[in-house]
Formats: structure tokens, C-alpha cells, sequence
């Protein structure tokens, strides 16, 4: 075997071991965002993610409440609502969240910006719908 052909086996070698670490299922995760820098990422309530590329070494976060009060598709509303939702980076380290607000936070000496992009599925009236399911969160490591 050449060193062409050698390289080729160990790239191919290690992007399958990537791909599948991301789904072992004594991991205890729910996927893995994309980039090593930063993501948006679909967090389902209380399940724990890894984020930032690599799935057990990194980060991991875990959307613990998301409150939903915003006007429900099919009702009419003086109020438009607000979206809120509360994301835990660590054992006692949470970061509060309001729809559209960017917060910058320091944790593990690693400097973040943290953006509530959505969340779901929207309110209805019909059919009635349970708010609150997943939140949509953009994580950037600075």
C-alpha cells in the first residue's frame, strides 16, 4: 500500500468513526451539532445534546423549560406573547433566553453567544397543540 492509498484508508477510517460515535446509544445524547465553532441546533425538552463537533468530549447542553406564550395560530389577540426558554451548559450554570435576544455568557472559560431562534410546534387553536416541545438555539463559541 502507497502512502496515497494509506492516507485515503485513514481519512476514510476516521470519518466513519466520527460519524458513528455521534449515534452510540450508551452515550446517553441526542445528536451532535455540525461545526466545531458554532450551530444552530433543535434541542428536545430536557434531552441532553452535545454540541461544537465532537459528541462525548465536548459541551454538552440541555434545554430544561421552554414557555410559550405567544398568540396561537386561528385566535385573535391584543398581545403577541413572548417566547422564552431556560438552557443549562452545566450542573449549576443556566442561561435565560428570550426569543431573538443574543446573550453572551462565559462558562468553563469559553466565551459563548446564545440565541432562542424558535421554538415549537407554534400554538394552535385548531388543531389544539402542547407548546414547548423543542427549541431551535444558535451556540457560538467566540
Amino acid at each position: 500500500m502507497n502512502k496515497y492509498n494509506k492516507l485515503i484508508f485513514l481519512l476514510a477510517t476516521l470519518t466513519v468513526v466520527t460519524i458513528f460515535s455521534c449515534d452510540k446509544p450508551d452515550s446517553g445524547l441526542a445528536g451532535c451539532t455540525v461545526s466545531p465553532t458554532g450551530d444552530t441546533a433543535v434541542f428536545s425538552l430536557n434531552k441532553p445534546m452535545a454540541i461544537f463537533g465532537a459528541c462525548i468530549t465536548n459541551l454538552q447542553a440541555n434545554v430544561t423549560s421552554i414557555n410559550d406564550s405567544r398568540c396561537p395560530k386561528g385566535a385573535t389577540c391584543v398581545w403577541q406573547g413572548n417566547l422564552t426558554a431556560v438552557i443549562q451548559l452545566g450542573p449549576q450554570f443556566t442561561v435565560n433566553l428570550e426569543q431573538g435576544k443574543t446573550k453572551d455568557t462565559v462558562y468553563l472559560n469559553n466565551s459563548y453567544s446564545i440565541t432562542l431562534v424558535d421554538a415549537g410546534p407554534y400554538p394552535s387553536v385548531s388543531p389544539p397543540t402542547t407548546p414547548g416541545q423543542f427549541a431551535q438555539i444558535r451556540i457560538i463559541k467566540k
